[in-house]
């Protein structure tokens, strides 16, 4: 009777510390994704920030990515209304002049982007954005690097 007892005791005891585990996980995961994505909105304002301090030039220039990376992680930084100098969606948007103040997520091509209107010193307003592909990349990173001590930890426990 103590063995069946014993056996029954173990039982619930793993399965509260898994589903525990799970739960905290899953909170944890939730957590870190919204963190890393407010911790990346901030940066959008700050560079926004920095550049309402001057006055933008209205001439577009053209971006010439090294490589894949550049491509994904760089800033997209006009003046709403003007022209992409480069066709090549992935890496330049137009931003029309009707985009309202503040962050927003845009959508051009198929490509997901975030992006925040403000205006610089001369009174014009401009968009800073960057891909939504880095951004749910680094926040993913995050989650794991959250997770990977409840994944160690819930086996042994």
């Amino acid at each position: 009777m103590n063995v069946s007892v014993r056996k029954r005791l173990s039982a619930w005891l793993s399965v509260s510390i898994l589903i525990a585990g799970v739960l905290a996980a899953a909170l944890s995961a939730a957590l870190a994704f919204d963190e890393a994505n407010d911790l990346q909105d901030a940066q959008l304002r700050q560079v926004a920030a920095v550049l309402a301090d001057n006055t933008l030039s209205a001439a577009p220039r053209k971006f010439e990515p090294r490589n894949n990376e550049d491509a994904e992680a760089h800033y997209v930084i006009k003046l709403l209304g003007s022209a992409p100098p480069d066709p090549n969606p992935a890496i330049d948007l137009p931003l029309p002049e009707t985009l309202q103040p503040g962050l927003q997520s845009l959508e051009q091509s198929g490509v997901r982007w975030r992006a925040i209107v403000t205006q610089d010193n001369a009174g014009q307003r401009f968009a800073v954005a960057q891909r939504m592909t880095i951004r749910d990349e680094v926040a993913r990173d995050t989650v794991l690097l959250t997770l990977l001590p409840l994944v160690v930890l819930v086996p042994v426990l």
